[in-house]
């Protein structure tokens, strides 16, 4: 992903710097900056498909299908139309090159934008931190009678025992780990079949049947505030994260059919006897 992202901005540079040349002009600095935003904006939308690729195609890091699937996204969403729109766009303005005065100095709107980079920066780093990464803080049980528990390193706990599996993941509006629970279990070797709105308990939530050659099962996931309130909606769990402080968790079990996912759903009551606030 990071390979990608410095590819792109590279990429985006000499195109800009063949169009520019091709045309006998040297485009304004607002310009050159506009266009690096469009590169920025273009590159996590192509590094947005090449995770959806990867996962779906189950292709394992440092393998070619990775690889490939990563020049694909790169030059289709991407490559092209960044060149598209330079051609278009970039010499439509501009002093031909031996008019273009000497200057030792920035360009006020360039010296904005960089200013505004590293305040928006400043406040993702030290203002947002808890809304953005994991940081041990969130209040997920350590402990829940019948389960063992695994924590992985972005804090997705996963309370698991013979019959069923319990998975909370801390839910954070301003990161772009947050996806959708399917692709993980995609990513497991599942097929996933009939996945949609429905209920659990008299409770809405999404349901969906996971299927591999030895292994059937049933899963259920809804998002929960540390107070234990569900929604099913993206919007609005991360509206309330955003306006209101909340942390929000994404809830999935799993079990060998319904009535053991009915079981577990009761004997974790619905997934609140994860959220550490509750039980104080």
């Amino acid at each position: 992903g990071l390979r990608l992202v410095i590819t792109a901005f590279i990429l985006s540079l000499l195109i800009m710097q063949q169009v520019a040349k091709r045309n006998g002009l040297r485009p304004p600095r607002w310009k050159v900056s506009m266009f690096l935003l469009l590169s920025l904006a273009l590159v996590i939308i192509a590094n947005f498909f090449r995770i959806v690729l990867t996962v779906q195609f189950r292709s394992p890091a440092g393998s070619v299908s990775h690889e490939l699937i990563g020049l694909v996204t790169l030059a289709v969403f991407h490559v092209l139309p960044m060149f598209l729109l330079v051609r278009r766009f970039l010499p439509g303005s501009g002093r031909p090159v031996e008019e273009e005065p000497p200057s030792s100095t920035l360009a006020p709107g360039l010296v904005g934008l960089l200013g505004l980079m590293v305040v928006g920066m400043s406040v993702r780093e030290f203002v947002v931190p808890n809304r953005a990464r994991f940081t041990g803080n969130e209040g997920l049980a350590l402990e829940i009678p019948g389960f063992e528990l695994i924590v992985s390193r972005d804090g997705v706990h996963k309370y698991v025992n013979a019959e069923a599996t319990l998975i909370v993941k801390p839910m954070f509006p301003l990161s772009f780990s947050n996806h959708h629970p399917l692709l993980c279990w995609r990513a497991d070797g599942y097929e996933v079949v009939g996945d949609g709105l429905g209920e659990l308990a008299g409770e809405a939530c999404y349901r969906a049947s996971l299927q591999r050659p030895d292994q059937h099962l049933h899963t259920a996931w809804w998002y929960a505030d540390d107070q234990g309130n569900r929604t099913t909606s993206e919007w609005h769990w991360r509206w309330e994260a955003l306006t209101s402080g909340k942390q929000y968790f994404l809830v999935n079990l799993a079990a060998r059919d319904t009535d053991a996912l009915l079981f577990v759903s009761a004997q974790t009551g619905n997934g609140r006897r994860a959220l550490a606030a509750l039980e104080r």
